[in-house]
């Protein structure tokens, strides 16, 4: 009867597993170096952007990529972009006047979120 019980828990789970990854739902994983760097959005004067990122790294750090969402009242754009300037090994540099493109002055609110970094070698 045990064995039964735990037949069916192992089949519920695969079940379980089967049915979330066809519905996209995925683990969220973190690659060890964007664990390790930080971003902060430092001030957001429409379209233009002034952001901060730190690497907690050991190694440079390249190719930053982050994804944007602009809002305001019934108005959204989402966005990506990315900084091919390095940062340092365990250094923070700021990055100011990034454009963001045909974003509509009337946007209030912004959200960033580091998506990418990539190691030099």
């Amino acid at each position: 009867m045990t064995n039964h019980w735990i037949r069916t828990g192992i089949l519920l789970c695969a079940v379980s597993a089967l049915v979330l990854s066809a519905c996209g739902i995925q683990p969220s994983v973190k690659s060890p170096l964007l664990q390790k760097t930080a971003l902060e959005l430092v001030d957001w004067n429409c379209p233009v952007l002034w952001v901060r990122i730190a690497n907690y790294n050991g190694v440079p750090v390249t190719n930053a990529r982050i994804a944007y969402e602009a809002r305001a009242d019934g108005l959204e754009r989402k966005g990506s972009f990315t900084i091919k300037e390095v940062i340092p090994a365990d250094a923070v540099r700021n990055f100011v006047n990034i454009r963001l493109g045909a974003v509509n002055p009337e946007y209030e609110k912004i959200s960033l979120k580091l998506l990418e970094v990539q190691e030099i070698h």
